[in-house]
C-alpha cells in the first residue's frame, strides 16, 4: 500500500499552525497540520502495485490507455522540542528540532476523468475500496517523525 500511496501522490500542500512554549534556549510545541497531495498513475502501475502482479498488458507498447488522478487530504497533529544555539552575531541563531506527528484523518477521491467510465459501478466500488485501503494505511503507519535545523535571521 505504500507503494500504491508513493506512486500516486507526488506533490502537494500543507499548512502548520502551532505554538511553542520556550523555557531557557528549549521550546516544546503542539502543532496541527492540513495537507492535499495529489498525484497521477497510469492504469497499469496502480493495478499492478494494488494487486501486486504484473498486469503490464493494461498498457500495450508502453502506452498508457487511462491515467488515474489521486488526492488525498490529511490532518496530522503532532509535538516538537527544540533548542536554539545563538551564534557570534546575535542577528543568527541556528534552531534544531526533532517532532513526531499523526496522521489523525484522511479523505482521498480517485478519478479518470471520463465520466462514462465513472458512471460504472465496479469503478464506484474500486474507488470505495482504495478510499478505504488508503484511509486504513494512513490510521496503521500514519506517523511522521522529523528533524530539522533552521538558520534564523533577525532583521
Amino acid at each position: 500500500m505504500s507503494d500504491l500511496i508513493e506512486r500516486s501522490l507526488d506533490h502537494g500542500l500543507m499548512l502548520t499552525l502551532g505554538g511553542n512554549y520556550h523555557f531557557g534556549k528549549n521550546y516544546l510545541g503542539l502543532y496541527g497540520q492540513y495537507a492535499q497531495l495529489r498525484g497521477e498513475s497510469s492504469l497499469e502501475q496502480v493495478a499492478s502495485t494494488y494487486f501486486d502482479r504484473d498486469l503490464s498488458f493494461l498498457s500495450p507498447f508502453g502506452l498508457s490507455l487511462l491515467e488515474i488522478s489521486a488526492k488525498s487530504n490529511l490532518s496530522n497533529l503532532g509535538i516538537v522540542y527544540g533548542r536554539r544555539f545563538t551564534l557570534p552575531n546575535p542577528k543568527f541563531e541556528i534552531l534544531a528540532e526533532a517532532s513526531i506527528g499523526k496522521i489523525i484523518g484522511s479523505t482521498s477521491d480517485f478519478s479518470t476523468n471520463q465520466s462514462l467510465l465513472e458512471r460504472r459501478p465496479l469503478v464506484k466500488q474500486l474507488y470505495r475500496n482504495l478510499e478505504g485501503d488508503f484511509r486504513e494505511a494512513y490510521r496503521k503507519y500514519g506517523y511522521l517523525p522529523s528533524i530539522n535545523v533552521y538558520i534564523n535571521y533577525y532583521f
